[in-house]
């Protein structure tokens, strides 16, 4: 059982569950690797680590205290051990403004992609609507490797679809030619 009895149970994950194991093994205040979480979990730890530290989870701020080329090593910020409600409250604001800022940046990120991304759409189009079909009754434009003529023709033409105007007294009866 975690003793956060500062804490309202808002905080606290459902008994039993991976994010309530791995908050129980932090709660300790010590350093742990990410082979002791796997090993004491029996699973990755990453997905109950997101869980904590979202709204969901509470925002619990729980450092990497790895450094580059090393797996994780997780501590549960000390701010949550000391039994003061706003020094845990003051870890979890500067958790929730970690995760704005990161949305932030992603965002900024995406924005800039939505131009590049609306071009190619723009050029993938007319690909898309258009079909190559096989028909030696028509003008071939080419041939391919058989022998049959390819001709170009919009999809809609391939399939037999033409536009034709709806008199005004066929629409309003609801009925097509």
């Amino acid at each position: 059982m975690i003793a956060f009895t500062h804490l309202t149970s808002q905080y606290i994950p459902p008994v039993g569950s991976a994010p309530y194991q791995l908050l129980t093994i932090l709660s300790d205040g010590k350093p742990h690797t990410k082979q002791e979480l796997l090993y004491a979990l029996g699973d990755d730890p990453r997905s109950p680590l997101q869980w904590l530290g979202k709204e969901g989870g509470g925002f619990w701020k729980i450092d990497n205290l790895s450094v580059l080329g090393q797996k994780g090593v997780y501590q549960l910020d000390e701010r949550h051990l000391l039994g003061n409600r706003d020094q845990d409250e003051a870890a979890r604001k500067e958790r929730r403004v970690i995760l704005l800022k990161r949305s932030l940046k992603q965002a900024k990120r995406e924005s800039n992609r939505l131009s590049k991304a609306l071009e190619a759409m723009r050029n993938a189009q007319p690909e898309e609507q258009q079909r190559f079909i096989f028909d030696e009754k028509e003008a071939p434009t080419a041939t391919n490797d058989q022998g049959h003529h390819l001709i170009h023709k919009t999809s809609n033409q391939a399939q037999g679809i033409t536009k034709r105007p709806v008199s005004d007294e066929k629409s309003q009866r609801g009925t097509h030619p």
